[in-house]
């Protein structure tokens, strides 16, 4: 996936906008049928057969992820692939994905789509806008995130109560829960816009800072995107995006970056043998490490520590 700067653009829009024009969309139909999941709905043709026909582009690769995401359909028309099918998303359709449920965004090959995510996990809520143009770009627009209060834990718990079990009036109860939760949302931005209104590339900013400090506390050992997606509460897919956008690298080849700056600073200035930096690095052994080192400086671990001696001297 693509993100463009939502400067140049001038279909932009804002969470609060997004939040307020999903309300007032969910409530004018809340006597239809706008859960995606709603067995009075029909389901397209399996994913495979779907994408093969060229019709539904998807946005990212098939992934799973522990945390609940909501999405909601703007503008176009989209489907999200459910496990190996994919259910129909219009203009001001809902689908709830529970944790964990493999799932990949379709929209439109050649039609415009905008739609509405929130993500949660009982410790953030995160809200981000997504828009796809009719070519190639896909755009995320702008984000925010809270932290997760008694009243956003509440709802999130009995949304996913009445999302997966069989209760009589079940998705009347989905209903009431969504638009409970698209509210409190809605509410806690507005009330924080008066001290911190939020502003293009201040999300971004967020999200690249908080997978920084995360390397660096956890670097000596394999860090893997489906711990930062948890962590963050973002799908793995849009962590990537969004950080490649703001810093022109993917998050695996990054931390593969900050482990080499640390191998050169330790190689250079302390006189920990390599097999003890490998293991402080998170490889995997002393020749993954050497193998990776010198693949990537132009040199073995023992001939840079030799040449940073006789820079020295």
């Amino acid at each position: 996936m693509k993100i463009v700067d939502p400067s140049s653009q001038t279909n932009d829009i804002s969470v609060t906008v997004a939040l307020r024009q999903a309300i007032e969309q969910v409530t004018g139909r809340y006597g239809e049928a706008w859960i995606a999941s709603d067995p009075a709905r029909n389901t397209l043709p399996p994913a495979d057969e779907a994408a093969a026909s060229g019709t539904f582009e998807p946005i990212h690769e098939p992934h799973r992820h522990p945390f609940l995401e909501l999405c909601v359909c703007l503008e176009g028309r989209c489907t999200i692939q459910y496990e190996d099918r994919l259910l129909p998303l219009g203009h001001g359709d809902v689908i709830l994905l529970p944790p964990e449920v493999v799932h990949c965004e379709m929209p439109e090959a050649t039609r415009p789509y905008k739609a509405l995510w929130l993500a949660a996990d009982f410790k953030r809520t995160v809200t981000h806008v997504l828009f796809k143009d009719g070519g190639q770009d896909a755009l995320l627009l702008e984000g925010s995130q809270f932290e997760c209060d008694y009243t956003t834990n509440h709802i999130l718990h009995h949304v996913q109560l009445e999302a997966k079990g069989g209760a009589r009036h079940r998705l009347a109860f989905v209903k009431t829960y969504v638009l409970q939760l698209l509210l409190h949302t809605l509410r806690r931005l507005e009330e924080n816009e008066g001290e911190q209104r939020p502003v293009h590339g201040d999300w971004k900013d967020t999200i690249v800072r908080e997978v920084g400090e995360y390397v660096a506390n956890h670097y000596g050992r394999n860090i893997r995107m489906a711990e930062l997606s948890h962590q963050l509460c973002v799908s793995g897919n849009h962590l990537n995006a969004i950080f490649k956008a703001a810093t022109g690298r993917t998050i695996m080849r990054y931390i593969e970056e900050f482990k080499l700056d640390k191998a050169r600073q330790w190689l250079a200035e302390s006189g920990d043998s390599i097999q003890t930096i490998a293991s402080r690095l998170g490889y995997y052994d002393q020749y993954h490490f050497s193998k990776t080192f010198k693949k990537e400086v132009g040199c073995s671990p023992t001939q840079y520590r030799q040449n940073a001696a006789g820079h020295t001297r």
